[in-house]
């Protein structure tokens, strides 16, 4: 490339910017609308399929193990084209918008919300009427092709891609990444980027803008123009990685505590990465439509079309303004409802093992303290536990309490079984002493106390200790579970597949774990059983592999040490029980594959 095509290149660089900066107000406003109606109601609607279709399936957890066996299923196949087709229109929606504002900022007509939107959805129906399947997929490969920072960065960050990665043998990864670069260079050389604007201009035919209209080289530059935007926009959406985890590194550096530092600065980096891939996104496909859109100007000096038509399209709508307006209310009501639920609740997404190995607070906090009480709960939220761990008895008169051993002797020096005492005489027991002074007159605290302190807060893992059929525990915690709506929020583990039988009875929609020493395979098609809980030093690969391979989770119970997490880490364990949920997080963030985010760990310590 000689030096006149490197500066006009520059120069189709500095004008593209100069667009995008022209109205930046409203295009952050408009783009900031659409993720927020993707937030929260594109995401709830594909939480519901994604519930659905694992309902369907019969799968309790989407793995590495299994994936495959559930993509091929009919259901699933039909679920993910539904998917695609929901999905397909939001990106659509997106781009048209984009197109509308740069062709209205590139003309230097002033922006006009009213006709913003006008255009926007006129053009929707339009192109999707006229384009079909044809709009849909060229909506899907124009997000690709924008997103490819998006792309790296979700492989990098979430599990089920990055293990995917990893698992691939390198044949297949190079030749998966030369099949994906030639599909997006055909479809650049046969379609072009310019599809709606061929559409919008009514140049019929789906290689309206590709032969006929670009010369050889304008498409040569064109492909390179795209190309080194794109390696800019990565290297522009790098520095904002680094600039939003060293704010939060220097935040967080402030606190007193180190381990409550770092505990805090695993939390918010684990957190931001789902806001970090919206924006990366969101930066993505702007910046590429932005881009597509001023060479199209550029090259083509042709207008799109659609003002009078957009009017006459909403004309016929006006008397039916109420009508409209009451069904968009009520579609946002009803899938802000399904928001809250995701976000008090927890989401099916989660059943898609997509996040990194999550930890589990023990009793509470037992390391630093009396394990089972309100205070360790607290202090497992505190440090930003996945889950908080309690063991759940119940006294003589059928009270719900926490306590692991069958006796009230070690913890408060009682010597009588729970069970023969009542709720009345076990609220005054002191719980704390036995583990500190200062922890003295701390309480056995019941269920329900324990839902009131951690609703919205933490993720609790109850372990039922069965006894009989006559205490009804299980009837009761699910009960209770019901009447506080946490059913996502909480599991259920046992040592008894009879008590977790009864829970499924009860409310199939609570997860629940079979506490073992050992698996067998004819535990796997046991529906009362959605994950496996197992002493950390009996967890093998072969079982890890089997597990997921069946659809369910594995968790290691007690982890309290350096080498144990890292086993357990090259096993590839869904969650760890530990009485030091904030060290084992740091172990588990030790990376070598991230050091600036090892660099920053140092930092705080410092």
């Amino acid at each position: 490339m000689d030096k006149i095509e490197h500066k006009k290149i520059l120069h189709i660089y500095a004008q593209t910017i100069k667009i995008i900066a022209r109205n930046i107000l409203y295009l952050v406003i408009g783009q900031g609308i659409l993720m927020a109606a993707a937030y929260f109601l594109l995401f709830p609607l594909v939480n519901e399929i994604v519930d659905i279709t694992l309902k369907l399936t019969g799968y309790s957890y989407i793995t590495v193990g299994n994936i495959d066996s559930f993509l091929l299923r009919p259901v699933t196949i039909l679920m993910l084209l539904i998917l695609f087709i929901i999905i397909g229109i939001f990106l659509t929606l997106d781009i048209l918008f984009l197109i509308t504002f740069f062709a209205l900022t590139e003309r230097g007509q002033k922006i006009k919300i009213s006709i913003l939107v006008k255009l926007t959805v006129y053009r929707l129906f339009y192109c999707l009427k006229k384009g079909r399947a044809a709009a849909l997929i060229t909506s899907w490969i124009l997000a690709i092709l924008s997103g490819i920072p998006f792309i790296f960065f979700s492989i990098w960050r979430f599990r089920i891609l990055h293990y995917y990665m990893e698992a691939a043998p390198d044949g297949y990864l190079a030749l998966a990444a030369i099949l994906f670069i030639a599909g997006l260079l055909l479809f650049l050389y046969y379609v072009g980027p310019y599809y709606y604007h061929s559409l919008l201009t009514e140049k019929s035919g789906i290689l309206a803008v590709s032969k006929k209209d670009i010369l050889p080289h304008e498409r040569r530059n064109l492909l390179i123009s795209i190309s080194g935007w794109n390696i800019l926009l990565a290297g522009v959406l790098f520095l904002i990685y680094v600039f939003t985890m060293s704010m939060t590194a220097l935040l967080v550096s402030g606190f007193t505590d180190r381990i409550q530092a770092t505990a805090t600065f695993i939390e918010v980096y684990d957190s931001m990465s789902v806001y970090l891939a919206l924006i990366i996104f969101v930066f993505g496909i702007t910046a590429n439509m932005a881009l597509i859109s001023y060479t199209f100007h550029r090259y083509r000096k042709l207008k799109i079309n659609g003002h009078e038509e957009a009017e006459g399209f909403f004309k016929p709508a006006y008397p039916y303004k109420k009508i409209i307006y009451f069904l968009i209310i009520a579609l946002f009501s009803i899938n802000f409802y399904y928001f809250y639920q995701v976000v008090r609740n927890g989401s099916a997404l989660e059943y898609m093992n997509m996040e990194d190995i999550q930890v589990t607070s023990h009793r509470g906090y037992s390391h630093s303290v009396p394990e089972n009480t309100l205070a360790a709960v607290s202090k497992a939220i505190a440090e930003k536990a996945d889950y908080v761990e309690v063991d759940v008895r119940v006294t003589k008169d059928g009270e719900m309490v926490l306590l692991h051993d069958t006796s009230l002797k070690r913890t408060t020096g009682f010597n009588k079984y729970i069970w023969d005492v009542p709720y009345e005489q076990v609220s005054e027991l002191d719980a704390g002493s036995w583990f500190g002074s200062e922890f003295t007159g701390t309480k056995i605290p019941t269920l329900r106390e324990l839902f009131d302190l951690c609703k919205g807060q933490i993720k609790i893992n109850m372990d039922l200790k069965y006894r009989n059929d006559s205490e009804e525990l299980a009837q009761k915690v699910v009960a209770l579970i019901g009447e506080y709506d946490m059913q996502k929020q909480c599991v259920i583990t046992s040592t008894s597949i009879r008590c977790l039988k009864e829970v499924k009875e009860a409310n199939p929609e609570i997860r629940t774990g079979y506490i073992t020493y050992g698996i067998y395979t004819s535990l796997f098609g046991n529906d009362a059983i959605d994950f496996f809980s197992m002493k950390s030093n009996l967890v093998t690969k072969n079982i890890v592999n089997e597990v997921h391979r069946n659809g369910k989770k594995v968790l290691a119970w007690t982890v309290n040490t350096r080498s144990e997490v890292e086993r357990l880490k090259r096993l590839g364990i869904d969650n760890i029980i530990t009485d030091n949920p904030a060290y084992i997080r740091e172990i588990l963030q030790r990376d070598d594959s991230d050091k600036f985010l090892t660099t920053l760990l140092k930092v705080i310590k410092e």
